[in-house]
């Protein structure tokens, strides 16, 4: 028995995409336990709505999906997307309950595949044809065709699951920097996912099943500020890693495996120098691969030189795109835009509205602390209520191109390690330590203690063991940090084969970039309805840094070395300049957190 609806929203305006799913043995009212997780994030605003019921022996398998009309916005992108293969080289896409028996594959899919077009065209000597102009399409003939390796050539920001009638498994897939989410939630009796952790908590209640706080996490938060991979502050909710593939079958209830489909670092090496005319056409085609929408695109413009770089390309291929820059009361970027002079520019003044911080960060459905959240949050806001669907940002260039503070600063401790010989330090420790009370100054020497992983996670911190025990005791949290490594995830990277700064580069993609800073990216665009486009977040343009010396990316005066050098010339020079930083100044972090400790009961 199967059951294919639509519902229709006519009083929301066209927004964000997400899916739910869940296969189980016990779900009694399973269109009303979709329904609820559909409500609980009902936020991403659709103008319609998809879901599939099928009851089949003793399982129910559920799904619900819900796209932005950007590309292709005729009823052919409806998802889920059924396809019949009809012979070798044929198949046609099904809409209707009476035909999809016939079918053998199904697709649900949040979001966008660049290079959807160079892959069809080479599809298009297998298949006869294509019936609708989407991504999704392409996807699953893809799928069909190469099975799990289809994901190796997707260049784009993906989390999609197809379901194979032959096997009776699921394949589902995220992208390969993790810029869309993937939650999900096994049990002996069920498989639940969502792009939202909310939705499965809905599910959990649906069925009057408990959730459990996880300790760990909450530990991992005062430390990094975020929840790490594969964790959420839930025991039985986990995150699906990036580049990542996963195979569910549905017989048996089981993940029958988990793996990683491609690594950055297998790219790297250290033979080639910087090509800047290459590294320009890949900048460039990975801004045209973005442009593709039918709908109008916005930049997010500041004063820095990663979004004036994006400008700069964007002028350049003469595109259409609306710019928007947002000006805080605390920044000082106005006083730089207004000498850009660029044509066409809206300026918004925008003040915070501080009444607004805690649902904010309710919407990260557990522990986050990144303050930048707070004026990105309102600047997304901002350019949607001007009409802004699609959006450009800078996102990005700092990973590649070796452009935080953190990385100068781990680069002198890595200096100081080589002047000062280890008796040395041992006995400047303990002077060190009672002279320097506050733990300023005296807090990057004393790192010369530990070894170069240690030292990195250190860097990062917010809040020390012993800060993290009182806060603990303070918030009624037993939980013993004597045993307890801080410096696990940054470690669980750790690759002593890599050079400096590549060493560093890679484990913060692998950890900041993608727990933090894209989390941030895609929950405060999502809670406005605008969807964020990172050209410089191109695979391509990571593993062409990845191949290049190690000393041509790093300098000891510049950041961004190997941007600034390109664009010297090209933008003016005030760009180059120290930007102010990003976060909400006035509500820092170490005052943040008992606001997002409070509004979780912790």
């Amino acid at each position: 028995m199967a059951k294919y609806c639509q519902t229709i929203f006519t009083d929301l305006p066209k927004n964000m995409c997400w899916i739910n799913w869940f296969v189980s043995k016990k779900v009694e009212n399973a269109e009303q336990n979709i329904k609820s997780m559909n409500q609980s994030i009902k936020h991403r605003w659709p103008d319609d709505q998809w879901f599939w019921i099928n009851q089949k022996q003793n399982n129910v398998l559920c799904l619900w999906q819900v796209r932005l009309s950007i590309l292709d916005l005729s009823p052919k992108w409806h998802q889920p997307m059924w396809v019949q293969i009809l012979d070798g080289r044929t198949s046609k896409l099904v809409y209707h309950d009476k035909e999809l028996e016939n079918c053998q594959y199904i697709i649900i899919f949040n979001w966008e595949i660049y290079n959807f077009l160079d892959i069809k065209e080479k599809l298009t000597n297998l298949w006869r044809d294509f019936e609708s102009g989407t991504d999704t399409e392409v996807i699953l003939k893809a799928y069909i065709q190469r099975w799990e390796s289809c994901v190796d050539d997707f260049n784009g920001m993906f989390a999609f699951t197809i379901w194979d009638k032959h096997k009776n498994q699921l394949f589902i897939s995220k992208d390969k920097f993790g810029k869309k989410p993937f939650y999900y939630s096994i049990t002996q009796d069920f498989f639940v996912f969502s792009s939202e952790i909310k939705a499965i908590q809905t599910f959990f209640e649906q069925n009057n099943l408990n959730l459990t706080q996880r300790k760990e996490s909450i530990v991992d938060f005062l430390y990094y500020r975020y929840i790490p991979t594969p964790w959420t502050i839930y025991e039985e909710i986990l995150t699906l890693d990036s580049a990542t593939n996963m195979i569910y079958d549905i017989d048996q209830n089981k993940i029958l495996k988990t793996y990683k489909y491609r690594d950055l670092k297998s790219k790297v090496t250290e033979t080639n120098d910087i090509n800047y005319d290459k590294l320009e056409k890949l900048i460039q085609d990975a801004i045209t691969k973005r442009l593709m929408a039918d709908v109008p695109i916005w930049l997010f413009l500041s004063s820095g030189v990663d979004s004036n770089t994006i400008n700069y390309f964007l002028d350049k291929n003469k595109a259409k795109v609306k710019k928007i820059f947002c000006n805080f009361p605390w920044s000082q970027e106005k006083q730089i835009i207004d000498q850009l002079n660029i044509k066409k520019l809206i300026i918004q003044d925008v003040e915070i509205d501080e009444t607004l911080i805690n649902e904010i960060f309710a919407h990260f459905d557990q522990p986050f602390g990144d303050n930048s959240s707070i004026p990105t949050y309102f600047i997304n806001q901002k350019s949607r209520q001007l009409g802004a669907i699609v959006a450009f940002t800078g996102d990005g260039w700092d990973e590649s191109f070796f452009g935080y503070k953190h990385f100068k600063r781990f680069y002198y401790l890595q200096k100081l390690d080589k002047l000062l010989p280890l008796k040395f330090r041992e006995k400047l420790f303990i002077p060190l330590r009672r002279f320097f009370k506050k733990y300023n100054f005296a807090k990057y020497l004393l790192l010369l203690w530990l070894n170069e992983y240690d030292q990195y996670s250190r860097l990062l911190w917010w809040f020390s063991k012993y800060e993290i025990q009182d806060i603990l005791q303070q918030q009624n949290i037993d939980f013993d940090l004597n045993t307890y490594d801080f410096g696990w995830y940054i470690k669980k990277y750790r690759d002593n084969s890599l050079n400096f700064p590549k060493k560093m580069l890679y484990i913060d993609i692998c950890t900041k970039l993608k727990d933090m800073f894209l989390v941030k990216a895609d929950r405060m665009s999502m809670k406005n309805g605008i969807e964020i486009r990172s050209p410089f977040l191109d695979y391509r343009i990571f593993e062409y840094v990845f191949s290049l010396k190690s000393e041509q990316i790093r300098d000891k005066k510049w950041l961004k070395k190997i941007l600034k050098t390109m664009m010297k010339g090209k933008l003016p020079d005030i760009v180059f300049a120290k930007k102010f930083g990003f976060g909400y100044h006035p509500l820092p972090f170490k005052k943040l957190y008992k606001k997002i400790l409070s509004y979780y009961n912790l």
